[in-house]
């Protein structure tokens, strides 16, 4: 008997390990059937957890607990579930919007990579971006001042390679932000 439940939760585990969910919590409820094991129910909330339906998980890892009070494995998950649910229902990992940080990083690149919680890329593009556009706003000024003592305009062999730049980064920016609050 004993040994018909073990093997039953041995192929259970493999089509978990598969990603046949289904065919495991089928195979694992008739290992249960045959005998109620604290590892069998830790198996069955694995697999239903893995499902998504975290309500039932946490009651098979209960179960397991009730039949095996010294079973650390589902002491963890009963934990690690906890503090999952918490976190969700605290909102911490609030979701982003896209559209915020898109709009954020158009006006300003970083800006949105800052919203995302992306501080250290955030702060990189918002200095390189920063050190580009007052460059280029030099440049600038010195092409108009040229044009006005000669009539023509003095433009900078840097000028254009930093205006490519400034609006790849701008565009990099745009993008990232958007791909950073749709991951989240």
């Amino acid at each position: 008997m004993a040994e018909q439940m073990e093997e039953l939760l041995q192929q259970a585990n493999h089509l978990y390990l598969k990603g046949d969910y289904a065919g495991a919590v089928r195979i694992c409820r008739q290992a249960l059937a045959v005998e109620e094991t604290s590892k069998g129910l830790v198996l069955l909330g694995e697999v239903t957890e893995a499902c998504g339906n975290l309500t039932q998980a946490l009651q098979e890892y209960r179960r397991a607990l009730d039949l095996d009070p010294n079973n650390t494995r589902a002491e963890e998950h009963i934990g690690r579930l906890a503090l999952r649910q918490a976190t969700m229902l605290s909102g911490s990992s609030a979701e982003r919007h896209p559209l915020t940080a898109i709009l954020l990083s158009a006006l300003l690149p970083g800006m949105g990579e800052l919203y995302n919680l992306q501080f250290v890329k955030g702060g990189v593009i918002l200095f390189v971006y920063i050190l580009v556009f007052f460059k280029l706003l030099l440049l600038t000024g010195y092409m108009f001042a040229g044009y006005n003592r000669t009539g023509a305009f003095n433009l900078s062999p840097a000028w254009l390679p930093l205006l490519l730049l400034s609006i790849a980064l701008w565009g990099f920016s745009v993008y990232d932000s958007f791909v950073g609050a749709r991951s989240e």
